[in-house]
C-alpha cells in the first residue's frame, strides 16, 4: 500500500508504545481538544465554537482560531470516528495517531496531506520488547526511570566493564542523580544484566532485547 509521495516518511526500529507499528503526526491548532481521545467531547467543543465563536467562556488558546482551524479539526474528528485499535498522543499543536492499520494511515494522509508532519513506518516484522539496530552488538537496551540519587558505584562499574555501552550524557546524569528519565544504555549479556538490576532495582523503566540488523 503506497502513501502519498508528498508525505515525509520516517522508519522505526521498534514498536510504538510496545504495540503499534505505525504513527502519523498531524498539525492542528485545535490539537488540545483531542487530548484524552474523548471524541464526543471534541464534537461538542467544535460545535460550540462554530455556534459562538471566540468568547470569554472559551479557553485562551482557542480565542484566535480561524474558521479553517475549526474545519480541519472537524475533518480530523471525522477520520478518527470510524477507526478502532488506535491511541492518540497530543503535544499541541501536534496530534500523534498510533495504529497497526496501514489503511487508516493512508486515509489520514490522503485527506490531510497538507497538515501531516510525517508518517513513521516499521521496516520489519517487529516484536514487542525488541529493538532492531544496525550498529549495536549488545543483547539488551536498558531505559532508566525517575532517579533521585547519584549512582556513582554503577557508573564506576560500567566504566571498567566492556560489556556495558553507556552514552556520555547518561553517565553524567547518573553521577548527578537526576535528569536520567528516558536515558538508556546497552548491556552485552544476561550476567551483566543481573548486575545492572542489582544496582538500579526499580529505577529501571524498561528492558528491551536488541536484535542486530545486517549491514
Amino acid at each position: 500500500m503506497k502513501l502519498n509521495p508528498k508525505i515525509p516518511i520516517k522508519r522505526t526500529k521498534k514498536l510504538f508504545l510496545d504495540t503499534y507499528r505505525y504513527k502519523v503526526v498531524i498539525i492542528s491548532a485545535f490539537a488540545s481538544v483531542f487530548r484524552g481521545n474523548d471524541l464526543d467531547s471534541v464534537s461538542k467543543k467544535l460545535a460550540y465554537y462554530k455556534a459562538n465563536g471566540a468568547t470569554k467562556s472559551l479557553q485562551f488558546w482557542s480565542r484566535n482560531m480561524s474558521t479553517d482551524d475549526v474545519t480541519l479539526a472537524g475533518n480530523i474528528l471525522n477520520l478518527l470516528m470510524p477507526m478502532s485499535e488506535y491511541v492518540l498522543r497530543v503535544e499541541s499543536p501536534l496530534i500523534s495517531v498510533y495504529t497497526n492499520k496501514l489503511e487508516d494511515i493512508k486515509k489520514i494522509t490522503d485527506n490531510l496531506t497538507d497538515f501531516v508532519k510525517y508518517v513513521s513506518l516499521s521496516e520489519n516484522e517487529l516484536e514487542k520488547g525488541v529493538v532492531y539496530l544496525k550498529k549495536i552488538d549488545f543483547d539488551y537496551k536498558v531505559t532508566l526511570g525517575h532517579i533521585q540519587t547519584p549512582q556513582v558505584p554503577l557508573v564506576k562499574w560500567c566504566d571498567d566493564n566492556s560489556k556495558i555501552r553507556m552514552p556520555r550524557t547518561c553517565k553524567e546524569q547518573l553521577v548527578r542523580g537526576w535528569g536520567c528519565k528516558q536515558r538508556y544504555f546497552y548491556v552485552k549479556d544476561d550476567r551483566s544484566l543481573i548486575m545492572v538490576k542489582m544496582f538500579l532495582g526499580s529505577n529501571i523503566q524498561r528492558i528491551e532485547r536488541v536484535v542486530k540488523l545486517g549491514d
